[in-house]
């Protein structure tokens, strides 16, 4: 998320009005699902994707894109 300038409000945002691209989630992995939700978040409209699991008691944060910028990600 950091390195992609994609902030935790941003992401939060996606989960809570985002679409879930079907065609891209795996929603019979077990114990948890990963979702795929496509969202165009904040003033400037950003197109982000993001891959939430959704397990029984909590959800993780999997990965998430920005779309509109191809963003140089070098992890420490």
């Amino acid at each position: 998320m950091d390195c992609r300038h994609i902030p935790k409000d941003q992401v939060l945002q996606a989960l809570v009005s985002g679409k879930i691209n079907s065609s891209k989630s795996d929603k019979r992995s077990l114990p948890c699902p990963k979702y795929v939700v496509d969202a165009s978040i904040g003033a400037n409209k950003k197109n982000i994707q993001a891959v939430f699991s959704s397990c029984p008691t909590f959800t993780n944060v999997v990965t998430v894109i920005d779309k509109d910028t191809n963003w140089e990600c070098v992890c420490p």
